[in-house]
């Protein structure tokens, strides 16, 4: 339901406003969170648990709409597939591994290298080019993505026919 709700947000806001405002959204309820935890206050926690946790899921959701959408038809199974089936599965191992090193540091630094992280990737989202649904329509990344398939392609025929 996620998908489907945030692929309709997407066509009446637009994927830039969307990501900019999750991503913002989403730094200023982590570091909320860390001054509730330092603060002990409970009931802030939660709240602010509930709206990062929600901003988290439609954020990602967004980039998979997005990234369903920025390749050409012919790879876009191919990319969705390298996406979400191998940088989708080594992430969270990196982050285990990186946050147990971090939290050894100081137990403050993973949330507010988040916050910094996600303030970071909305700034970046202010800059994505408008290639969302037609990517015809940027002739450099069109070009590129023929030429990545064709590269793909011949280098199979030339496997098969050995």
């Amino acid at each position: 339901p996620a998908a489907v709700i945030t692929a309709l947000i997407i066509n009446i806001l637009g994927a830039r406003i969307l990501l900019v405002s999750y991503a913002f959204l989403s730094s200023l309820s982590v570091y909320i969170l860390w001054r509730a935890v330092v603060n002990s206050q409970v009931v802030i926690f939660l709240g602010f648990g509930t709206v990062y946790s929600m901003s988290i899921v439609t954020a990602y959701k967004t980039v998979q709409v997005c990234a369903a959408n920025i390749y050409h038809t012919n790879l876009r199974a191919t990319a969705l597939g390298l996406h979400i089936g191998i940088f989708s599965r080594l992430g969270p191992i990196a982050g285990n591994v990186i946050y147990g090193e971090l939290i050894d540091v100081d137990k403050g630094l993973p949330i507010l290298l988040t916050a910094s992280l996600l303030t970071l990737s909305g700034i970046a989202a202010l800059i994505l080019p408008k290639i969302y649904h037609h990517p015809e329509n940027n002739p450099l990344l069109h070009k590129a993505i023929l030429k990545l398939w064709e590269k793909c392609t011949s280098k199979k025929k030339a496997l098969r026919s050995k």
